[in-house]
């Protein structure tokens, strides 16, 4: 994405929901990097500057916000080539930390070299993939920190870092800060021993109850369930070479923008995988006004107009969903 600082600064004033996850603001007086929908009070223009990535952002020497919560910014989607194969790279990190490959061995299974990877990942966030997988990892750590009570040790292991030790050296060279201060400075979640409560956020609007509508007319009988508000179903995943069984529970709360995704503790170690899946299914990265703009003057069916806020639902299994094709099933 091309930053033009007028352009970005008129919509971190106007806190515009369409640029969320779009671009990052750095503030120089604060060293602090939010949203453009940061509720915070809006920065003078000449100390802003604006980045593509939170990675980009942190790699300039800010510090994630502690009200916007960087972390939660939706994603992008993208359809020139080489910006796909970036996305594809940053979801593949995303989704499992790279725990069991190199970015060499991430290059070869996208088809491409470890130099023409390197390349494309830098022009489209501004940052290697190791700087971004490391802000990646940061903010899934944050994230647990802020909303868990999962002990310190456990958090390291599944935000990807391998190590306590190594999670306590990098939070110190970013923020200044051990894992446990950070968790004394923020407060914890309230989760219980069976499951861990983690917010995803999204673009507004969202209509919610017409996907749900469309999910539970194909829901699959013991393992998915939907209702008016919530979708829930049970999760068998791989994560190092380990199978992974438990359930996930999903609802909307529009009055934050972000959808609240309820796990099982069996989940924890594949909770990255476990959150980029449900990203998928509920396209939570999707540009709702982009697609308003495109199709708003359409009628849908007789007397119906178009609904703000439509997504295209995805998939939680792709084996499963290929099983419903092979079937011949709804999908």
């Amino acid at each position: 994405m091309l930053l033009d600082a007028k352009t970005c600064y008129t919509a971190l004033q106007a806190r515009d929901a369409r640029f969320d996850g779009r671009f990052f603001v750095g503030v120089a007086s604060t060293g602090i990097y939010c949203r453009p929908i940061c509720r915070a009070r809006t920065p003078k223009a000449e100390n802003c500057s604006f980045y593509a990535s939170a990675a980009a952002a942190e790699a300039s020497g800010f510090r994630p916000c502690l009200r916007c919560r960087p972390e939660l910014a939706p994603g992008l989607a993208r359809v020139d080539a080489e910006h796909r194969l970036a996305q594809m790279a940053a979801h593949r990190m995303e989704a499992d930390g790279l725990s069991d490959q190199s970015i060499a061995e991430l290059a070869d299974s996208l088809g491409v070299t470890d130099r023409h990877l390197r390349r494309v990942f830098a022009r489209e966030y501004g940052v290697t993939p190791i700087v971004w997988l490391q802000t990646r990892r940061l903010l899934s750590a944050k994230q647990l920190l802020t909303e868990t009570t999962l002990p310190v040790m456990q958090v390291a292991m599944d935000a990807g870092f391998g190590s306590v030790r190594r999670m306590n050296a990098i939070f110190r060279t970013h923020y200044d800060l051990t894992p446990a201060d950070f968790r004394r400075t923020t407060g914890s979640g309230h989760d219980t021993a069976e499951s861990v409560t983690l917010s995803l956020a999204y673009r507004p609007p969202f209509a919610w109850a017409t996907l749900l509508k469309f999910l539970v007319e194909r829901a699959i009988p013991g393992v998915e369930q939907v209702d008016s508000s919530r979708y829930r179903r049970t999760v068998a995943i791989t994560h190092k070479g380990i199978n992974r069984r438990g359930w996930i529970s999903v609802a909307n709360c529009p009055e934050r923008n972000v959808v609240a995704v309820m796990v099982s503790s069996s989940l924890f170690p594949a909770i990255n995988q476990v959150l980029a899946r449900v990203r998928f299914l509920f396209d939570l990265n999707c540009m709702p006004g982009e697609i308003e703009e495109k199709l708003a003057g359409m009628r849908i069916g007789e007397g119906c107009g178009f609904e703000p806020g439509l997504r295209l639902p995805g998939c939680f299994d792709p084996f499963e969903m290929t099983v419903r094709a092979i079937l011949g099933q709804q999908i």
